[in-house]
């Protein structure tokens, strides 16, 4: 829900965003945010104890580039270096937190046809904001050991693919759909809890799809958190690759 305040100059407006849990009586689930205008696009900003952190999208990838390279361990510690995928298709999806039931949906749907796919010779790599430990305590998590499984709580590859923090996408998605979304989580056994360990509210998930050569070839920035890549775009790809640019 946002809660706005007056105006404090033409430029700018700052306004309280509280999740459905605000009003349950956890606190911890709003904050202030300001909305600047520098004279050419809008900057979201999120106040902290003790600093001012911007929550805009710094960069915006687009298709026809190489992909940054990605050389981490994944919550089982082995080493993904996205070089060593050079002669495979990637899928490459960035999630919210391990509690979130719009990811864990999403992540239950592609896990069901990574199999398929990598028959294709199509590779999946997951991202999600949480911490290791908080992955590893979670049997839903780690029961999906043939995925990579990567844990950026410092949200350093996040920040070189350009995903994007919106409190405003994020309030939108969870007042229309998060009970209904949260209850068909919940009927597939999957994981639901709210925000711990610094996660964030606000991060909208993003999709790639990378070709053999390591290019980008179809960029997905979620327009929501139920917003992504369709099964038949992803198998397509699988199949025969992509030749242009795509930006969905």
């Amino acid at each position: 829900m946002l809660l706005l305040s007056p105006l404090q100059s033409n430029r700018k407006v700052r306004f309280v965003y509280a999740c459905p849990a605000a009003f349950l009586g956890d606190l911890s689930a709003s904050f202030l945010v300001d909305l600047g205008y520098d004279g050419d696009k809008w900057h979201i900003y999120k106040h902290t104890k003790d600093n001012k952190e911007t929550m805009a999208r710094s960069i915006t990838l687009r298709g026809n580039i190489k992909a940054p390279n990605i050389d981490v361990e994944d919550i089982y510690g082995n080493r993904i270096n996205l070089r060593n995928y050079r002669g495979k298709r990637v899928f490459l999806g960035f999630f919210r937190h391990a509690g979130c039931p719009f990811c864990n949906l999403r992540v239950n749907k592609l896990e069901s046809a990574a199999a398929r796919l990598k028959e294709k010779n199509l590779e999946m790599i997951f991202l999600f904001e949480s911490t290791k430990m908080r992955l590893l305590a979670s049997k839903y998590h780690t029961d999906i050991h043939t995925i990579p499984m990567i844990a950026d709580p410092e949200k350093e590859l996040y920040n070189l693919y350009g995903v994007e923090n919106s409190p405003l996408k994020s309030a939108k998605s969870h007042f229309m759909s998060l009970i209904q979304t949260a209850i068909k989580a919940k009927l597939k056994s999957l994981p639901v809890h709210w925000m711990a360990d610094n996660e964030s509210i606000s991060t909208i998930p993003a999709e790639f799809l990378i070709d053999e050569q390591g290019v980008i070839k179809v960029v997905h920035y979620a327009r929501d958190l139920m917003d992504e890549l369709s099964t038949d775009l992803i198998t397509r790809f699988a199949d025969e690759g992509v030749n242009t640019n795509v930006h969905v």
